[in-house]
């Protein structure tokens, strides 16, 4: 990867291991969204653009991390492959990912109301998403890759 998916993770998380990790992540993402209503009820389009394409690009990046790196390295440790608690998450990443098109798009446009009500729907399914993935797939990777943090850290280029 060329940039790490979560730029502003500080080095304590990094050190706790890869749940703590990957749930920062989730809590930057979150607060990149709380930036876009923000920057909505203020109603200035470039703005709303700015801060739209931050937490899209931000998103983006935090699931191109799971998907290319971690998944991968948890199905193999598993021997799950694509398939089980692995395939629900890559299928609800295939949804967001419309729905983060569809906020960039509206963002583009200029339409703040529709960046809420795509970015609502949004944030109602990454927050379930995130339940199972802070609650399930994280401290499973965690228990089959505790030892290959350190590599997966690189990997991610910390």
């Amino acid at each position: 990867m060329s940039q790490s998916p979560c730029p502003f993770t500080d080095e304590a998380a990094a050190k706790e291991g890869l749940v703590a990790w990957f749930t920062r992540c989730h809590r930057v993402c979150d607060d990149l969204w709380a930036e876009v209503e923000s920057a909505v009820d203020r109603g200035d389009p470039s703005e709303i653009l700015s801060t739209a394409v931050q937490f899209v690009n931000t998103t983006r990046k935090h699931l191109k991390a799971e998907e290319e790196v971690l998944f991968p390295m948890v199905g193999q440790a598993t021997g799950m492959g694509a398939h089980g608690p692995v395939a629900v998450m890559l299928m609800e990443h295939q949804q967001m990912k419309h729905l983060l098109t569809m906020v960039e798009e509206n963002a583009r446009g200029g339409s703040g109301d529709l960046v809420l009500d795509h970015g609502d729907t949004l944030l109602m399914l990454t927050q379930q998403h995130n339940i199972k993935e802070e609650q399930i797939l994280y401290p499973m990777s965690e228990q089959f890759l505790s030892g290959q943090w350190p590599e997966i850290h690189r990997l991610l280029e910390i």
